[in-house]
């Protein structure tokens, strides 16, 4: 049968939509608790603290390369011996992975998939496969660590990352990020479950096209059930979107809808659009098996935080053309309202330069030395050294561009409702000369009267300076800075008025 968008209610019947309105309510008072479902596991070793694991493979065929090179076009796994954390494994799967990382990355250095059971029935602290990425437009080799380790935090759906040092064939093949697999033994550690339907994003903004299945095959791959191949209720759930009048609580009946918006919330504030928020890829949707509902997984981040574009002023409200779920929840002031203080949640308890910038040196100091002699990675050592404090061709340096887009928020209404208090349309901030030798001027507008606070930061992240702390009225301001011993470079000036800030970057030239 036809569905049309403006007719009757009921909805089409998929094989687990009868088994649902029983279920419900059973689910409801005996759902596990999140915290058994985050809750721990032997793989935790591997992410938990952060450190650098090595992975020594050893293959035994002469043309060895020439496999790996082969593995990618064919998508079959090449037998290798692998030892990590001391241990040695005879025989595991390996093969070259990606797509940008495979075709976007100069020389040998390929993202890898590792299979340890392909052959034997080997785990790695209980994992079956795991990745290595070679952090393919990121000369810091941070961001995917540091985006991973704030969902975690956040009990966001999405694998866990460490850092590791890939031998192979006794060289040295680099630096890399280890990341968990999203797969059953994924899905029964974060849901207590894994024999739901996993189906992976290709390029899916989840449009209805119609009740054929073969219509969304280059949408999504089905990753679990092959047998089965059942896509009625994803298909459904399309179906669903595709009509304008969807509310919030309707797609909460079929998509589990708060831990969505935490996953929109994140993606939009870490600027993580090589996802369904920009290019409707690298997510994974996983059919919880008792009452059907789907859940969101993120998956890919290497290039948030300005990696894929390079821009902090991705609008809150962002949403390209044919993204009907975040336009359907868009539409509804309910589930607008949330997202949006969701947002704003993570804005000022994780996204914070006091929080983030600490991590990054820590995470930095960590690998620096093993990066550099990296002679495989896609950057020189002085754009490496450069890249957590200055642009490096299009990827913006990693701390200039967190306090760029957490000024860009601050600046941003929300919800444009006139009694919202994060509304910082007045708070302003200038300096000149800029660049200044010695001393400047420095300008600010408050939009209420109140205490203020005026610090100078290095472009390390440490504070240096506090230029002024105290109380002005509302309007307009101006101080004279004196840099004394300071010495010639770049610096940014913080102002900060209660959970209001803005940031101004100066140059001083001596």
């Amino acid at each position: 049968m036809r569905h049309s968008l403006t007719g009757p209610a009921e909805l089409p019947i998929g094989p687990l939509k009868k088994l649902r309105t029983g279920l419900r309510l059973f689910v409801l008072l005996f759902a596990l608790p999140a915290a058994v479902l985050l809750g721990q596991s032997s793989a935790d070793a591997l992410f938990q603290p952060p450190r650098i694991i090595d992975f020594h493979f050893q293959f035994r065929q002469i043309a060895w390369l020439d496999t790996l090179y082969q593995s990618h076009a064919d998508g079959e796994y090449r037998p290798a011996v692998v030892e990590v954390d001391g241990q040695r494994y005879d025989s595991v799967g390996v093969r070259f992975k990606g797509t940008s990382s495979f075709y976007g990355y100069p020389g040998d250095k390929k993202s890898l998939r590792v299979k340890f059971n392909k052959y034997s029935n080997f785990t790695l602290y209980g994992l079956k496969k795991v990745n290595l990425n070679n952090g393919l437009s990121d000369p810091t080799l941070l961001r995917e660590k540091l985006y991973l380790d704030f969902l975690w935090q956040k009990q966001i759906s999405a694998p866990r990352a460490n850092f590791a040092r890939v031998y192979l064939n006794g060289a040295y093949w680099g630096l890399y990020t280890l990341v968990e697999h999203v797969d059953k033994t994924f899905m029964q550690q974060r849901f207590g479950q894994k024999s739901g339907n996993l189906f992976k994003a290709q390029v899916a903004p989840l449009v209805y096209k119609g009740e054929d299945q073969a219509a969304y095959a280059a949408d999504f791959e089905l990753k679990t059930n092959e047998a089965q191949n059942d896509w009625s209720d994803l298909i459904h759930f399309m179906w669903l979107l595709a009509d304008i009048r969807t509310t919030g609580k309707e797609i909460d009946q079929q998509f589990f809808l708060t831990p969505y918006l935490r996953a929109w919330a994140a993606n939009n504030l870490f600027v993580n659009t090589d996802s369904y928020l920009g290019s409707a890829s690298n997510y994974y949707l996983y059919q919880d098996v008792h009452d059907g509902r789907f859940r969101h997984i993120i998956w890919d981040v290497n290039l948030a935080l300005g990696a894929r574009n390079g821009a902090a002023d991705l609008d809150v409200w962002y949403l390209p053309e044919n993204r009907p779920l975040n336009a359907r929840l868009l539409a509804d002031p309910d589930t607008r309202k949330a997202y949006h203080d969701t947002l704003y949640a993570y804005l000022s308890s994780g996204f914070l330069p006091e929080q983030l910038f600490p991590q990054i040196d820590s995470l930095w100091q960590l690998i620096e030395s093993d990066f550099l002699v990296d002679t495989l990675k896609m950057y020189s050592n002085d754009d490496v050294l450069s890249a957590l404090d200055f642009d490096v061709g299009n990827t913006p340096g990693l701390k200039p561009f967190i306090l760029e887009r957490r000024a860009w928020l601050l600046t941003q209404t929300g919800l444009a409702e006139a009694d919202r208090v994060e509304t910082v349309a007045g708070l302003q901030i200038h300096s000149y000369p800029n660049p200044f030798n010695d001393q400047c001027r420095i300008d600010f507008r408050l939009p209420v009267a109140g205490p203020v606070q005026l610090a100078l930061f290095d472009v390390r992240g440490s504070k240096v300076r506090a230029v002024f702390s105290g109380s002005r009225s509302a309007g307009r301001h101006w101080i004279r800075f004196q840099a004394d011993a300071l010495a010639s470079g770049l610096y940014w000036l913080h102002l900060r008025q209660g959970a209001l800030s803005r940031v101004r970057k100066i140059l001083l030239i001596r």
